[in-house]
């Protein structure tokens, strides 16, 4: 899998588990998402982000 489908997928499971942890109340499932969110867009930044590779 490319890193762009790892970073599109990241962010959209990551938003899913912060709603439905958010929705029953689980402190775990939102700090997993969120820290899926959270590598996702590092992996983002470090791929892509011109300035930071050069």
């Amino acid at each position: 899998m490319s890193w762009q489908w790892f970073v599109v997928l990241g962010c959209l499971a990551g938003s899913g588990l912060v709603t439905s942890g958010g929705c029953r109340n689980r402190d775990g499932v939102s700090f997993f998402g969120i820290a899926l969110q959270l590598a996702a867009g590092l992996t983002f930044l470090k791929t892509s982000w011109y300035p930071v590779r050069g």
